[in-house]
């Protein structure tokens, strides 16, 4: 599946152009995006791959989450097993603990430069222990997971007001870690 192209898979399924267009109107508004760029992710999304995505919910209400759970055009199913390869969310993946962080190194280091890193909720600052995952600080993992994404975003545009500059010093270009 993942060596199919998108666009190829969306017409084998039905999905007419503006269906496309009007789902990826839809993914520009989710991204605070102007809705001009439908043109252009309808585009990209045609000749893309099947994407890998890490979602990294911090301190959040998992609205976020509930909210994309009810979608119904498309489906999270369908989302999750048809369109994009979601690689880590703890809410919503089977595997907990060691196995859920050894899923997402692992998806980072098979998509270095190419996963899409999705960002929901805040980070604390002033004391990065008061919130971590597997014993890592939300800043130190963002600025792990930020170091291989070829794309960030967060879904809270008033959560990426207040962390953007930060968040944009997290993300220095480096090489691939060592296999």
């Amino acid at each position: 599946m993942r060596d199919v192209l998108v666009g190829d898979y969306l017409r084998s399924r039905g999905v007419t152009r503006r269906g496309l267009l009007k789902f990826c109107a839809a993914t520009a508004s989710w991204m605070a995006l102007p809705p001009t760029l439908a043109q252009e992710i309808a585009a990209a999304l045609e000749k893309a791959r099947r994407p890998s995505v890490i979602w990294l919910p911090f301190q959040e209400c998992t609205g976020c989450t509930e909210s994309i759970t009810r979608a119904d055009s498309p489906t999270l199913e369908g989302l999750i097993f048809e369109a994009i390869s979601l690689d880590y969310q703890h809410t919503l993946q089977a595997a907990a603990g060691e196995a859920a962080e050894e899923a997402r190194r692992n998806a980072m280091q098979e998509n270095w430069g190419k996963y899409l890193l999705a960002v929901d909720g805040s980070i604390p600052l002033g004391n990065p222990g008061y919130s971590t995952i597997a014993g890592v600080s939300n800043v130190d993992l963002l600025r792990e997971a930020a170091k291989g994404a070829a794309v960030a975003t967060s879904q809270a545009k008033a959560r990426v007001s207040g962390l953007s500059a930060r968040t944009a010093e997290a993300m220095p270009q480096e090489s691939p870690p060592p296999p």
